[in-house]
């Protein structure tokens, strides 16, 4: 019989035994009739369906359904993981099946699926995703040859998770950084749109008021995922604190006793190491979450105390555009007027070239004077704009 080893880590913030949180007492997807959660790897030929139900010996017993290219229709098996005795601790709960009752064929694409997809839905019967982000995928569970001891000081089992902490917080932090940078750009813009509308509120165009508003929810938005982001990673350290101080962990630390030979002296600075990516990754999250609460208090506080003046002053502003358009429509009547009635004495005036000599002088000088006054009005027009133009282009 080819007996084989799980052990699963239940995320928890207590030194406590996993207890079933499920009183149904299984899994099954509700979005299938037949329950079975589709767990195929995109990369392979093997379709893989699975469903999970406990004994009444909180033995777990999986249905799987799976199907190669070459098969024509599904064939389907139990496995049953059997519970190891009291072996429960720190949230660890140790299985072991028999390999043999699985098909060979089948047999990689079982403890593949164990170690990944069927991980996290196993969880669901002692843990429930409540109290921390759900994106613990990477704290899949450990497949071994030989039972492992939980009590023994450094196992397997509890170096093997605190190394994948190791390696989320690293992946943690650069994702954290990557969108602050991220974030600190679309501040620095805004900040500078908001400074310079700061300066003279009433001087600026609708369009820039209209950029510092879209800055301003950008950003908020942005500063809001961050602080989420950071949160998260902070939660999943709490869990994983719990495994830091285990009484069974004496290596994966900062400082170790000199007196614990659990290990050899590689092993031990290796885990050392890992430790203090662990603690770094943590005091630069961090910081990135003090810097982010400091944006999002300045944000906060624009807004509860000055959107409603702002909005006010854009409000004032379009009120004098519209009086100015106004005003232009008089100018621009008063500016045809006149060229009207230029053209008007120019015609009177070759009228009474021919009845009345007279009055040629009259209205000579009538027309050329108000020819006159149309061109200068137009000139003097035509320079306010270009300066608007101009102004408005600085601004930006």
């Amino acid at each position: 019989m080819s007996k084989k080893y799980v052990v699963f880590w239940f995320p928890t913030i207590f030194h406590e035994e996993p207890k079933i949180k499920i009183k149904s007492r299984k899994i099954v997807n509700p979005e299938t009739g037949d329950g079975f959660y589709d767990l195929s790897d995109k990369d392979s030929c093997l379709s893989y369906f699975a469903k999970f139900r406990l004994s009444e010996k909180d033995d777990i017993i999986i249905t799987s359904k799976v199907k190669t290219i070459d098969d024509i229709s599904f064939i389907e098996f139990d496995t049953t993981l059997f519970l190891c005795g009291n072996k429960r601790k720190n949230g660890f709960v140790q299985f072991s099946f028999d390999e043999s009752q699985i098909e060979e064929r089948f047999r990689k694409a079982f403890t593949q699926n164990l170690t990944k997809s069927m991980s996290s839905k196993i969880k669901e019967f002692y843990h429930e995703h409540e109290c921390h982000t759900d994106k613990d995928s990477d704290l899949t569970s450990l497949v071994s040859d030989s039972e492992i001891d939980l009590e023994e000081e450094n196992n397997k089992a509890l170096i093997n998770f605190l190394e994948k902490f190791s390696k989320l917080f690293y992946k943690r932090a650069v994702n954290i950084s990557n969108f602050n940078k991220k974030v600190r750009k679309s501040h620095t813009d805004y900040v500078q749109v908001r400074d310079g509308i700061w300066e003279s509120p009433r001087s600026h165009s609708a369009a820039r008021w209209q950029k510092f508003f879209t800055g301003h929810l950008k950003v908020t938005k942005q500063v809001s995922v961050l602080g989420s982001l950071c949160e998260d990673a902070l939660i999943e350290y709490t869990y994983c604190k719990t495994l830091l101080t285990s009484i069974y962990n004496t290596s994966f630390k900062l400082e170790m006793d000199k007196d614990k030979k659990a290990v050899d002296f590689e092993t031990r600075n290796d885990n050392r190491r890992n430790a203090l990516n662990i603690r770094n990754s943590i005091r630069y999250i961090e910081n990135i979450k003090y810097k982010n609460q400091n944006r999002q208090f300045a944000l906060l506080h624009l807004s509860d105390r000055d959107i409603k003046d702002i909005a006010a002053t854009v409000h004032t502003q379009n009120e004098k555009i519209d009086q100015t358009l106004d005003v232009n429509k008089v100018w621009q009547g008063v500016g045809i007027s006149l060229a009207m009635l230029s053209i008007f004495f120019g015609l009177k005036t070759t009228e009474t070239l021919i009845l009345d000599p007279c009055f040629i002088l009259w209205f000579g000088r009538v027309s050329v004077l108000l020819l006159l006054l149309s061109v200068l009005f137009a000139i003097y027009k035509y320079t306010q704009f270009a300066i608007q133009k101009l102004r408005s282009k600085r601004r930006k």
